[in-house]
């Protein structure tokens, strides 16, 4: 299926490894032009290198963008640069770092304060910076990636458990304040292996006293697909959603999970 993203531009926040290089990488491959950023220069030299192998794109439709999504400075640079070198912005996916596993009473004042900037303030700089050009774009979307667990808050996330939900209601309010001209949503991952799972896998093993194997197993349990998602995986959900194929989908969110959830709604 043609997607309909051949010469739009996107640019997706920390994208130098897991979820957001697998983002840029669908991106690239439907035929967009993408800017990819990462506070780690030479975590972005990387990403750059890997993107331009795997997918063979003219190097000109990809630019590699030093930005920490803590500094509001940052995020506008990145914005600006992207719609200089490619002459707008249509896709903007929000993406971001996640806080520490934490229960609620180990959870620290400085963390707490950590989790705010990265979470919820990175994501509405974000948004601040691409609205006026999304709106501008003749199909303008905003995808804002964040948990799944957002819906049902697990144990000994204290941090995630009360921001991630913000991004719902950020997500939402941008998608009734700029209907028709921008669509926004949520996808909301669970599971799908990256270093942030395996990080999770060894902290779930740590504070159960039990193996890295019998604390994966257990994650596959909780999966009605008894298995990890793959960031391809992920990815595709993403790039579908942005595309003019999703464009009767607005303010809502698309959980990419595997089964995790076990609501009906």
């Amino acid at each position: 299926m043609d997607l309909g993203l051949t010469d739009k531009t996107a640019l997706v926040a920390a994208s130098s490894k897991g979820l957001g290089r697998a983002i840029a990488r669908r991106l690239l491959d439907e035929g967009a032009a993408v800017t990819i950023t990462s506070r780690s220069e030479s975590n972005l030299a990387d990403a750059r290198a890997y993107l331009l192998d795997e997918t063979g794109v003219d190097p000109s439709r990809l630019l590699a963008r030093p930005c920490d999504v803590r500094s509001r400075e940052d995020i506008e640079a990145a914005v600006a640069e992207t719609v200089e070198t490619f002459g707008g912005l249509d896709v903007l996916v929000n993406n971001h770092g996640g806080p520490p596993a934490v229960t609620f009473d180990a959870a620290t004042d400085e963390q707490w304060d950590d989790a705010y900037e990265l979470v919820i303030k990175s994501n509405v700089w974000l948004s601040e910076a691409a609205l006026p050009h999304l709106t501008d774009s003749d199909d303008g979307c905003l995808v804002t990636i964040t948990s799944a667990s957002a819906r049902e808050p697990p144990e000994n996330h204290a941090l995630s458990n009360v921001f991630r939900l913000g991004l719902y209601g950020l997500t939402k309010t941008i998608a009734r304040e700029y209907a028709p001209d921008v669509r926004a949503n949520v996808v909301a991952p669970r599971y799908v292996m990256t270093e942030r799972i395996e990080y999770k896998i060894e902290r779930r093993a740590e504070y159960e006293e039990i193996t890295s194997e019998e604390a994966m197993q257990s994650r596959n349990d909780e999966v009605l697909l008894d298995r990890p998602g793959t960031p391809e995986e992920f990815a595709t959900a993403v790039v579908f959603l942005v595309s003019p194929q999703a464009s009767y989908i607005t303010g809502d969110v698309l959980r990419v999970d595997g089964g995790w959830t076990r609501g009906a709604l």
